[in-house]
């Protein structure tokens, strides 16, 4: 919104991006599980004022796709009606589903790593107002967890109350596999991890001429009117 700054940073195993807005900023940090079908974004929120609390709602927003890149963009208008949504109550995550043309499947799974008190969402119009789209996310924040086929979204809504100087952060995993258990499975096996974890290498990410013009440049190309940064 107006007065909201934005920056971003592409490090060698990780990318964040961050929104300053008052004494409220927030972090999201994302990378790739080196050798699990998994994503995962760490999404920080600080309160960085001296003297007020803040409370509010952190709203995470996202559109599940399944498809490669290629086919997705030749027909996106029909890409949704082969898409399942559902709610998995034990594993407290979403499942979404793709049937392929040749008959096979791709599953994957979304949820918070943390215990999270969350509410959650798929319906599309009960999540976005018209005309605004993904532009009106936080709006509303009432989640009942309706189901959204034949055109469903991903969203989720988590109570937040921060004291000065205080921050929280929660971690959504998105996980992927040919089958419902083997999407679930992937993600019990993140949640119960308690060692550090390791995560892949950005593929763009080197020491070259090139890869450093064109770090810069897609920075600046996402937020023209900040000050971007990169680091090795």
């Amino acid at each position: 919104g107006t007065g909201t700054g934005f920056s971003a940073e592409f490090r060698k195993n990780k990318a964040e991006h961050i929104a300053e807005c008052g004494n409220v900023i927030l972090k999201m940090t994302t990378s790739v599980l080196k050798k699990s079908n998994c994503e995962l974004r760490r999404l920080t929120v600080e309160n960085s004022g001296h003297k007020k609390p803040i409370k509010g709602k952190l709203v995470v927003y996202f559109d599940p796709c399944i498809e490669k890149r290629e086919a997705y963009s030749s027909h996106p208008a029909f890409s949704k009606l082969f898409l399942t949504d559902d709610w998995d109550e034990k594993n407290n995550c979403y499942l979404f589903s793709r049937r392929g043309s040749a008959g096979d499947s791709v599953f994957s799974a979304a949820g918070f790593i943390e215990d999270a008190a969350v509410s959650h969402e798929s319906d599309r119009e009960k999540v976005l107002t018209t005309p605004e789209g993904v532009f009106s996310v936080g709006k509303k924040t009432k989640f009942k967890g309706r189901r959204g086929n034949p055109d469903c979204c991903c969203a989720f809504s988590i109570d937040i109350e921060l004291k000065p100087r205080e921050s929280v952060s929660y971690t959504l995993a998105l996980t992927a596999g040919e089958t419902r258990e083997q999407a679930l499975e992937t993600l019990q096996t993140v949640r119960a991890e308690k060692k550090e974890r390791k995560f892949g290498v950005n593929p763009l990410h080197s020491d070259s001429f090139e890869n450093i013009v064109g770090g810069e440049m897609l920075t600046g190309a996402l937020y023209p009117k900040q000050s971007m940064k990169r680091n090795k």
